[in-house]
């Protein structure tokens, strides 16, 4: 989201101008980073940005990183 808000330094060229933006999330559960990703697209889209047809969602991310 943070990067988001920096976008309002770009309103001069129309936010996102109609370029390509890749979506990936990760999630601790198995339904919470596809429901990023869905608000996500509608957010680049109010942004004027185009969303390339294949997002990425990795759920469960925490069982791949160990206690170290």
């Amino acid at each position: 989201k943070n990067a988001l808000d920096y976008l309002q330094f770009l309103a001069d060229d129309g936010y996102l101008g109609n370029k390509p933006v890749g979506l990936i999330s990760t999630s601790g559960g198995h339904m919470a980073g596809v429901n990023a990703v869905n608000a996500m697209i509608h957010a680049v889209h109010a942004l004027r940005g185009v969303v390339v047809p294949l997002s990425v969602s990795i759920p469960q991310a925490w069982k791949v990183f160990g206690a170290e």
